[in-house]
């Protein structure tokens, strides 16, 4: 329980104006808490049940019109990566996009929400077998994130890794090898080279000098690769769980 929640509730006057307080509070809180539970749910694998709570969550923001955006932007967020985790693509466009409109009006074009989210819609689509449609949500993504380097340094190596994946997918492997040489870049600077991270990027770089039929080049890097991720298995196991979750913020 929160500190100053345990305050309201040490005497009896505390709690009379504690539950008198307006129902736009309550909807607020209950958004909220329903959210949260719902990213407990996607943690655990209960992707069923967590879409559930961000509906109903999205639904008691709305209720009463809230006006905690940043709480709305997160609950569209997450309900459109639930839904896409779940194949309901067009429930998960339509949430992602209300989440993008949402975050361009509230917080800009340049904001690192609409980067994130820019980055999903990306994914999204090249889990669709959409690649093609994808490369303008990544160049947005990247242009956001690359005037933001210095601040969030890997948001902008997982956006150039994805972007490379995107390019990959479509067989542009000069393309893919360039976004993957820049996300390696980065990731061996802001974690160190013995990391999963690290290691993920070898792998890619990899995989498509051996799809380009440079196989010592290809083997080299691959090698590279296992040798890491032999040293960092328990980081691996830590950081896949990371990646897995839902946000509470954006």
């Amino acid at each position: 329980m929160l500190s100053s929640t345990k305050k309201i509730l040490s005497s009896k006057a505390a709690i009379s104006s504690f539950w008198s307080l307006s129902p736009k509070y309550w909807m607020s809180l209950t958004g909220k808490t329903l959210n949260t539970q719902g990213c407990l749910l996607y943690r655990e694998g209960k992707f069923h049940d967590a879409y559930s709570n961000f509906q109903k969550a999205l639904t008691e923001e709305e209720k009463d019109g809230s006006q905690d955006k940043q709480l709305k932007l997160n609950i569209l967020f997450n309900l459109g990566s639930v839904a896409s985790v779940l194949g309901l693509v067009t429930q998960s466009q339509s949430a992602l996009n209300d989440a993008l409109k949402l975050a361009v009006s509230e917080f800009g074009e340049n904001s690192p929400d609409v980067a994130k989210i820019h980055n999903t819609l990306g994914l999204m689509l090249v889990d669709q077998g959409r690649p093609h449609e994808s490369f303008s949500h990544f160049d947005k993504c990247i242009k956001i994130f690359e005037s933001q380097k210095d601040e969030d340094p890997e948001s902008l190596a997982n956006a150039y890794n994805n972007a490379g994946r995107a390019y990959e997918t479509t067989s542009q492997f000069d393309a893919a090898l360039e976004y993957y040489n820049k996300a390696l870049e980065l990731r061996r600077t802001f974690v160190g080279e013995e990391s999963f991270p690290v290691a993920n990027s070898y792998n890619n770089i990899g995989m498509v000098l051996f799809n380009k039929g440079e196989m010592d080049k290809a083997i080299d890097f691959l090698t590279k690769s296992v040798n890491i991720m032999t040293k960092v298995q328990g980081e691996q196991n830590q950081y896949e769980i990371g990646r897995a979750s839902c946000r509470e913020r954006v």
